[in-house]
């Protein structure tokens, strides 16, 4: 075909394409992957499509020496393709984080899904460390927040008062959890019942919220869990981190306060009972000990109050018997 012919054909096609009164819509190759979440005549806005897909879908992400990292679907990705889909519509996104040399970073839960994060609102509230209010919510590897709560998610999960698409997103939430935490509750629940732990298993014991007992050879207190963290201080030796509130007063004012306290590695299994610091509720008088430490915290606030003034000056005696000259 000439170029005048081409040229010919195409203002016939403008011409048809002008004078239709009901033109169709164009649909891209974007537009056609995710066509079952879209109206008619175009994409929906970001914010009504966004995690409204009930699906789970596990891509790579890897990095470049310069640009946008690739990302591929995993099964792309392990066959050595480089495809790039739309993501947004899906409900959970598992990104696996890849270095530029394909060593491995780390992995994360993205929750666009609106109902998942509503229930995760309401679940994680002590997580400060977590952002609910954003999109996605992230939640790395391993899913600690997840773990923790898991049977709570689960229970919610199976509520009778939440609506078909509700539950079809919340089961794909509960699916993943069942494929990707299977390892450490199989894990968990080999030392769990004997009130055990290895050092990389204490953060399961210390959710947020959760009441602690600090014990030293001189005293005993409580303490509420803020956060935790594993980490590498001097000479590469590794300890476990527990930030925790609790109440003090610094001679001005009364209020909680926040500190850390720490736990060193320690090799195999060790009863958490014979840790500096465990969880309130495996000591068996848990109740007389809330009890004992709430009546002398109570006192101690009282005593906080208490104030001593110096006087100098002119002053009277109430009766001379008592001072004798």
């Amino acid at each position: 075909m000439s170029i005048s012919d081409y040229n010919k054909l195409l203002s016939i096609r403008s011409h048809v394409d002008a004078s239709d009164s009901q033109p169709t819509p164009s649909i891209s190759d974007e537009q056609a992957d995710t066509s079952d979440d879209e109206g008619a005549f175009g994409p929906m806005t970001p914010a009504d499509n966004e995690g409204s897909k009930a699906a789970f879908i596990d891509i790579t992400e890897r990095e470049r020496s310069y640009g946008e990292p690739v990302v591929t679907p995993t099964s792309f990705y392990a066959k050595g393709g480089d495809r790039d889909k739309p993501y947004r519509t899906y409900a959970l996104l598992l990104r696996r984080k890849l270095q530029e040399d394909g060593q491995r970073r780390y992995n994360q839960l993205e929750i666009r899904s609106k109902f998942i994060q509503k229930a995760l609102q309401k679940l994680l509230v002590n997580y400060s460390y977590i952002n609910l209010a954003t999109t996605p919510i992230v939640i790395r590897e391993p899913y600690a927040a997840l773990f923790q709560h898991r049977e709570e998610i689960r229970e919610y999960a199976k509520s009778k008062t939440q609506g078909p698409d509700q539950k079809a997103h919340m089961t794909q939430l509960v699916q993943f959890m069942n494929v990707n935490l299977a390892k450490l509750e199989r894990e968990y629940q080999i030392y769990a019942p004997s009130s055990l732990s290895t050092f990389d298993l204490l953060w399961a014991f210390f959710r947020p919220g959760t009441l602690v007992v600090h014990q030293t050879d001189h005293f005993r207190e409580c303490r509420r869990v803020i956060t935790t963290e594993t980490k590498v201080v001097e000479k590469g030796r590794r300890v476990f981190e527990i930030w925790t509130w609790s109440w003090d007063y610094n001679g001005i004012s009364f209020g909680p306060s926040r500190s850390s306290l720490r736990i060193d590695e320690f090799p195999g299994a060790c009863k958490l009972t014979e840790l500096e610091v465990f969880p309130l509720d495996l000591i068996p008088d848990a109740e007389a000990i809330s009890r004992t430490l709430i009546e002398r915290g109570q006192k101690w606030r009282e005593c906080v109050h208490l104030s001593h003034r110096d006087y100098c000056g002119i002053f009277t005696l109430p009766c001379a018997r008592y001072y004798p000259v």
